[in-house]
């Protein structure tokens, strides 16, 4: 008898323990995909941005040559 609920211990110890691996597993996923979410609207949001301040930038360098041209002989 004490074996065998000794073996039943080693069997819900086993259980715990692969049930336990299976929590991290699942909170790693979710917390990989939230990350992934995460700099995709990063990406997102930060991409059109960046090309609005390139194409603001292109154009107020312009316009300082365009006035040093005149400038300057």
């Amino acid at each position: 008898m004490k074996a065998k609920a000794w073996l039943i211990l080693k069997a819900v110890k086993l259980w715990l323990a692969v049930a336990l691996l299976w929590l991290i597993a699942a909170i790693l996923f979710v917390a990989h995909v939230a990350i992934g979410i995460i700099k995709l609207i990063f990406i997102i949001t930060l991409f059109p941005l960046t090309w609005v301040v390139y194409v603001l930038d292109r154009n107020i360098y312009n316009r300082i040559k365009i006035q040093l041209e005149e400038l300057l002989p």
